[in-house]
């Protein structure tokens, strides 16, 4: 039941590891940016609609999870973190990815589902470490085409957003082996994903098996397809499994 760290938190120089998970804090203190040799912070399932202004000080800082929260803003500082290499933001209400979050080459995985999103940042294809992205349940509008400079992706999820098309670089993902595309208003099926023969499985929405060049497999690529959102939101249990 704990509301609140302690103002003073800066005070522990030599703070590693911040664990505050599943409790009923509401914000973060501003001097947490003191805590030089911060590596893990952990604030997921909390109540949290703020967090410091400044992540300037935390240059140490590799795993982030803030998941499960109502922060809807993070400063452009927080993306500037050299050594950053685990983000978990999902289950929040962020509505901005800053492009400075390209420069983090060193991201391995970035999670960011049930979201505000309406983009992503045309340069992501700059983040040539990241094996993972999780970015389902949002409102993106498109994919950037230099997604497909991601060579070290394996997992891509951006199902229940508002994506028309599935850019054709997508292809060159030559280490992807899970891809989740339903709940998407694709007016026209990526045939190119029966030639990605490292891709495993698919997850698609019934609908797109009307669409032109949609055709069954059971193999490399295995092809999920998943229920109807709207039917089974009546029922009350929607979720994406993969």
């Amino acid at each position: 039941s704990m509301t609140s760290l302690p103002q003073n938190i800066g005070l522990l120089k030599k703070l590693q590891h911040l664990t505050a998970s599943h409790c009923n804090l509401m914000s973060v203190p501003s001097t947490l940016n003191q805590c030089s040799d911060l590596r893990l912070l952990d604030l997921n399932n909390n109540k949290i609609e703020s967090v410091p202004t400044d992540f300037s000080g935390l240059q140490k800082l590799v795993n982030v999870k803030l998941n499960r929260n109502k922060i809807s803003y993070l400063d452009k500082s927080f993306f500037s973190l050299p050594l950053l290499d685990f983000i978990e933001i999902s289950e929040n209400k962020l509505t901005y990815l800053p492009d400075e979050l390209c420069n983090m080459k060193q991201l391995r995985s970035l999670q960011m589902f049930s979201n505000e999103f309406t983009s992503l940042p045309e340069n992501i294809g700059n983040l040539n470490n990241l094996e993972v992205i999780s970015i389902y349940f949002n409102q993106l509008k498109s994919i950037p085409e230099s997604i497909g400079n991601l060579t070290k992706l394996t997992a891509l999820y951006v199902g229940g957003n508002e994506i028309d098309r599935i850019p054709a670089s997508i292809q060159k993902l030559e280490n992807l082996n899970a891809f989740e595309i339903q709940e998407n208003p694709l007016v026209e099926f990526p045939i190119f994903i029966y030639d990605m023969k490292n891709l495993e499985r698919i997850w698609v929405s019934f609908n797109y098996t009307k669409l032109p060049g949609y055709k069954e497999s059971t193999e490399n690529p295995i092809i999920i397809v998943g229920p109807n959102k709207d039917a089974v939101e009546e029922e009350g249990d929607f979720k994406f499994e993969h």
